[in-house]
Parts: structure tokens; C-alpha cells; sequence
């Protein structure tokens, strides 16, 4: 299954790319402003994102998670912000888990195995 990550803060998105590539995941990119996105999206073809919402300039995650979905590109918030007015708000863009930093690894393998699961079954 191919991961893109889109995170702004280096050392949290290597880290990512760490417990992806332990559990066999090949990570297509990390991505860190809405222009690398829109490309790694167009370039890249994931499978799955995991995204941040509190990215550094221009748009939040949540905006950029309506780009995934007219790609057709689910995905995992991973994110520090857990106050009920950002979870309400991330949570009406359907996303396939919403896990709170930090992150325990297995919530993030098991969030990408839930899809991965679906996908299989839906081939079935």
C-alpha cells in the first residue's frame, strides 16, 4: 500500500516514514505545503494519506482533505489538535481515523489496515 504523509514538521514526518517502512509500507512522499500535495497527489498516486491538520502556511489539512477526496484518496488525520470545535470540523470530512499526537504506532497500522481490509473485501 502506498502512503504519501503530508506534515510540516520534519522530524514528526520521518518518524512517520520510520513505523511506515517497519511494517512494510512503501512511503511515495512527504509532503509539507498545499503545492507539494496538489503534485504528490497528481505524481505520486497514493493509496492512502496521512495528514495533518496544523500545517505552516495556507491551508489547514482540513482544506486539503477535499483535494484527497475528489481524488478519491482516503485518509488518516494524525494530528496534535484534539479540541471538539477541530475534531468537528475535520470529522465532517469523512476520514478514515482520527488519531491524536502522539501517536501510538499500532493505532496508525491499524487505522491503514482497516483500509486495506475494506479494499480486499470490496475485490471479493
Amino acid at each position: 500500500m502506498k502512503v504519501l504523509i503530508i506534515e510540516d514538521d520534519v522530524l514528526i514526518a520521518n518518524y512517520i516514514k520510520y513505523v511506515l517502512e517497519k511494517n512494510e509500507y512503501y512511503v511515495t512522499g512527504i509532503a509539507d505545503t498545499t503545492e507539494t500535495v496538489a503534485n504528490s497527489i497528481k505524481v505520486l498516486c497514493p493509496d492512502i494519506a496521512l495528514l495533518d491538520i496544523r500545517l505552516s502556511g495556507g491551508e489547514s489539512g482540513i482544506d486539503i482533505s477535499k483535494s484527497l477526496d475528489k481524488n478519491d484518496i482516503p485518509f488518516v488525520y494524525l494530528t496534535a489538535n484534539s479540541d471538539r470545535a477541530t475534531m468537528s470540523s475535520a470529522l465532517k470530512t469523512n476520514p478514515i481515523a482520527y488519531i491524536t499526537k502522539p501517536f501510538n504506532e499500532d493505532n496508525v497500522i491499524a487505522a491503514i489496515e482497516l483500509l486495506r481490509q475494506g479494499r480486499e473485501e470490496e475485490q471479493v
